[in-house]
């Protein structure tokens, strides 16, 4: 039978568009399905990427080793100024990267990639730990950021804020002795913003006992290996006297872990090696008492036993000393001199101390040795003079430096 018949029914002409106008509906509404997860997918991908900070898009900060940095952890230093005369004030724009960038890898346990001193200019534990038990919100978000890297190993198993203590009494404080690529936080809204830097050398920071760089001490960051730009990497702020773009390094793990590190003193390319022992120090130097890393509260058997009377006779603890070192202007020469005073605080009375004086141009240029008085202080002004930049007085025998 053919269309034009009058004898064909007529509901066969008038329901033959129905298909394909429910077709086309069909269409739009698959095409508004896609378009809407299209920028759901968007959304996602955008809210990801800033919350995650991630290297993709090449962005790389520079941190000098007297900044505190961007959304750094402590809102103030948690130890003292670095040596200018190693870590040079950064006032230059940060250089753009031409050509390829070299990433120079070494093994954490590389004699001479570090530096030491026994100062506790490079981190101070106490004021370090003081943090933390202080500001508990910051302290879980430090620990939550080392416990993402999965290559982080510690006796403990992950790092939690009671064990923070333990974790830091097995670092190591350290300086670098060259510009250093990590991957490095800040703190924002509670939690540990990640983002890519190149530490300054002359920086202080803590290494595992594997030789990683964990924490920058200068403000309490934690730090992690670093990860690869995809593309070209451009740098952020200011960047220091003989920054190179071209060429940072990068420390993996030692094979093994270590029990000592030979480190540079000067913290300087040409320093002489030294063997400093895995561990942290505190004030003067010297080994950091136990009872700082002491978390457990005494149990009751011992709580009683120390308060259960005893016969024995009153002993009176040895006495502590905690030296200070200090650094002034005393007078401007016509000569084009300065004249610099010092002081000396809190030092074992009658002890002989090594004092030197140096600057950025001559790291030693008057050395003597003074004995401390009866009531454990020493002044002399002037004691030193220099028409040089970056002078500063070094305590050899307890390992603290000034500037004034």
């Amino acid at each position: 039978m053919s269309p034009s018949d009058p004898a064909a029914p007529a509901t066969s002409a008038a329901t033959s568009p129905e298909p394909e106008k429910k077709n086309k509906k069909a269409l739009w509404i698959i095409l508004a399905v896609i378009i809407v997860l299209a920028l759901i997918a968007g959304v996602f991908f955008f809210m990801k990427g800033s919350s995650d900070n991630s290297s993709e898009d090449g962005e790389v900060f520079l941190e000098a080793a007297a900044s505190q940095g961007i959304d750094s952890f402590s809102d103030g230093p948690l130890a003292d100024q670095p040596d200018p005369a190693i870590a040079q004030a950064a006032t230059e724009q940060a250089p753009n990267v031409t050509g390829s960038v070299q990433s120079v890898s070494s093994p954490g346990s590389t004699p001479g990639l570090y530096g030491g001193s026994s100062s506790q200019a490079i981190c101070d534990t106490a004021r370090m730990l003081k943090f933390f038990k202080s500001n508990p919100d910051k302290a879980q978000a430090w620990v939550d950021a080392l416990n993402a890297d999965p290559d982080l190993r510690w006796s403990g198993g992950q790092v939690t804020t009671a064990t923070i203590p333990a974790y830091i009494k097995g670092l190591t404080p350290i300086i670098l002795v060259q510009d250093t690529r990590v991957t490095n936080h800040g703190y924002q809204n509670g939690k540990a913003t990640q983002f890519q830097s190149v530490l300054q050398r002359g920086s202080g920071i803590f290494v595992d006992e594997y030789g990683i760089p964990r924490v920058r001490c200068f403000c309490g960051n934690p730090l992690l290996a670093p990860k690869a730009s995809k593309g070209t990497p451009k740098y952020q702020g200011k960047a220091w006297p003989g920054f190179n773009p071209s060429k940072v390094g990068v420390v993996v793990s030692a094979p093994k872990p270590q029990t000592s590190f030979k480190v540079r003193i000067p913290a300087t390319p040409k320093g002489q090696i030294s063997t400093v022992k895995v561990g942290p120090k505190c004030a003067g130097g010297v080994p950091c008492p136990s009872s700082l890393f002491n978390t457990a509260a005494p149990s009751p058997s011992a709580t009683a036993t120390s308060a259960a009377p005893t016969s024995a006779a009153p002993t009176s603890a040895a006495p502590t000393y905690s030296p200070k070192l200090e650094m002034i202007v005393a007078k401007f020469l016509p000569n084009g001199d300065t004249d610099y005073a010092i002081g000396l605080t809190g030092y074992k009375p009658g002890s002989k101390v090594s004092l030197t004086c140096g600057s950025a141009k001559q790291p030693n240029f008057y050395t003597t040795t003074v004995t401390i008085t009866a009531n454990g202080t020493y002044h002399k002004n002037p004691f030193c003079y220099s028409p040089d930049k970056g002078v500063f007085v070094r305590d050899n025998t307890n390992g603290i430096t000034a500037w004034p």
